[in-house]
């Protein structure tokens, strides 16, 4: 019974160890790299975009990605290689002993991935303690110096799985370890790679690990023959009669100049990234004599056209009364044209409103006759507000009068047609949005209106009651319409106005206006 128990508590601590080694699964770091991916390894999407490429070092292996995949996963042993598409926000990796953990690429400042690039993705997640591992071990510590030191160090051995590490700030790197030989490899962006090896035993020495700049091409071109380049004050070597340099520098801002004897000398800075090619062009240099002459031809210039300034200044008016009366005549009627065609762009503009209303009602499908127009009139103000060039907001505040009339359509021996006569007195306000095409304008919105009176005649009784004793007193609708700004100030529009309450008139609106 005893050996059960024992058996079985040693289960659950082998049991808590894993699950604890999984929860410590740590993203270390998500980087874009300067590398490109090479012809041979491209891959495109469904659509033919070309996509990204995610190189994920982890000791675990991946047995489902979520995310916007293409393709299998490359296994390349620590390296994984993960085909995304462009714009990728996201993914998800689904581990073999781990638990899954979810990269957001924004928290990386990555907001998508871009075509044809390089993404180095870092996930350290220790293994599972073993009894082994469990055993007192001697070892040292291995020493560290790192430039820069923001690289990134994977240590490795023949018996120890890879594990990724991060200098301190001044570039030491301390790690306790057993007894033997240990590989590692060190990355930094716009950086070369470097593989070395170091031996663990009782007497270790500091191991330099200096990683080399990416290197960027860098060509400099002048026309003048002779010439010594100067790259941060250092003279470049090249043959003394050559026009251009091209060589390998470290990526960053410089300092060209460009120097002859007896020339004036240019100076340039320039700025060179890491794995491209930079041009710079500079022109000829010009010697003291060339310079002077320029500056003695530019005062010559600039006294010949002040002495013909002058003497325009001084010629007498020769043209007549006539021309001139001509000439102004003229200029007025160009005046007169550019303001009657020119859009009037204030931001506020107010006006008065004034027309005729052809107004019907709209009947329902169970009415057996029909409704005819009647004429009326509507009248008052309106401000138009711009929001745009060419959108303005244009509302007004109108008394309008609308009516109908009405055939039954029935005829009855003792009454004969019924026929009803109806007059409405509304104050209307429409809303429009107004969009301008030059002294044109289309027109469309709402309008709500609210009843002040009216009367309704049955022909037929001789009576009459309040129209808005049959009618809701408020009404509301749509309404769309044209228009044109006329001599700059008048207004003529022509609106559709289609009402969707209770009173559901149908009014064709014509105005003419004036705009202070």
């Amino acid at each position: 019974m005893r050996k059960k128990i024992l058996l079985t508590i040693l289960i659950m601590c082998l049991a808590y160890q894993n699950v604890a080694a999984q929860q410590e699964v740590k993203i270390e770091s998500f980087t874009a790299t300067t590398d490109h991916i090479p012809s041979a390894d491209r891959k495109k999407d469904s659509n033919g975009v070309p996509c990204a490429l995610v190189k994920v070092q982890v000791i675990d292996d991946i047995e489902r990605v979520e995310g916007n995949k293409i393709g299998d996963i490359i296994n390349k042993g620590v390296e994984k290689w993960i085909y995304m598409c462009k714009g990728s926000r996201n993914v998800r990796l689904h581990f073999k002993n781990h638990l899954p953990v979810k990269v957001t690429f924004r928290d990386f400042r990555i907001n998508g991935l871009e075509s044809n690039r390089v993404y180095e993705l870092v996930i350290n997640m220790p293994n599972l303690p073993s009894s082994s591992e469990q055993m007192e071990v001697k070892g040292n510590n291995m020493l560290m110096r790192v430039i820069p030191a923001n690289a990134i160090i994977t240590i490795w051995s023949d018996d120890n799985p890879r594990k990724i590490y991060r200098p301190e700030n001044d570039g030491s790197l301390s790690i306790h370890l057993p007894y033997g030989r240990y590989y590692y490899k060190a990355k930094a962006e716009g950086y070369n790679d470097l593989d070395g090896s170091v031996f663990v035993s009782d007497h270790n020495d500091w191991e330099n690990v200096i990683l080399t700049p990416i290197m960027g091409i860098l060509t400099i071109s002048c026309p003048t023959p002779k010439t010594t380049f100067y790259l941060d004050g250092k003279p470049l070597e090249k043959n003394a009669k050559a026009t251009l340099w091209t060589g390998q520098v470290v990526p960053g801002t410089h300092s060209v100049e460009v120097k002859r004897n007896g020339h004036y000398d240019q100076q340039k800075q320039v700025i060179v990234s890491p794995n491209q090619d930079t041009y710079l062009q500079f022109e000829s240099l010009k010697t003291e004599a060339e310079v002077k002459k320029e500056r003695k031809q530019a005062a010559k210039k600039e006294k010949q056209q002040k002495q013909q300034t002058d003497k325009e200044e001084e010629e007498p008016h020769l043209l007549v009364d006539n021309e001139q009366t001509v000439r102004q005549s003229a200029e007025k009627s160009v005046t007169r044209k550019v303001t009657a065609e020119t859009p009037d762009n204030r931001a506020f503009v107010f006006g008065l409103r004034t027309g005729v209303n052809m107004a019907s009602i709209a009947l329902s499908s169970d009415a057996h006759g029909d409704s005819k127009m009647t004429a009326s009139f509507h009248a008052g103000v309106n401000l138009d507000m711009r929001i745009t060039n060419n959108l303005h907001l244009n509302t007004s505040l109108l008394y309008s009068q609308k009516g109908y009339k009405y055939e039954d359509g029935v005829y009855s021996s003792s009454m004969g047609y019924l026929n009803e006569t109806a007059t409405a007195h509304f104050l209307t306000l429409p809303i429009q949005l107004s969009y301008r095409i030059g002294m044109f304008q289309i027109n469309c919105g709402p309008y709500i209106e609210y009843g002040l009176g009216g009367e309704i005649e049955y022909g037929s009784y001789s009576s009459r009651i309040d129209t808005f004793e049959h009618f809701d007193a408020l009404n509301y609708g749509i309404t769309v319409g044209v228009g044109r700004t006329l001599w700059k100030r008048f207004y003529l529009g022509v609106n559709y106005e289609m009402g969707m309450s209770d009173y559901a008139n149908r009014n064709i609106a014509i105005s003419l206006g004036y705009n202070f």
